[in-house]
């Protein structure tokens, strides 16, 4: 059975919606890329989760956020 005790942290700063999509042109193809803004957000995110979860295993299966 898994560790089921609960995991919390706190994400410094103002909370952030994750942007959509952009499109770039590289040459003739179409690329796709997530804001830098977005991905900077999401890396403060994990480092938070990732100090929090101190070496245990990684949550696989429902989750419940708050």
């Amino acid at each position: 059975m898994h560790d089921l005790k609960p995991v919390s942290f706190f994400v410094p700063g103002e909370p952030q919606g994750k942007g959509r999509a952009r499109i770039g042109k590289v040459g003739n193809f179409a690329r796709m890329y997530t804001p830098a803004k977005t991905v900077a957000y999401e890396g403060l995110i994990a480092l938070a989760a990732q100090d929090v979860m101190q070496g245990r295993d990684l949550i696989e299966g429902p989750v419940m956020i708050e």
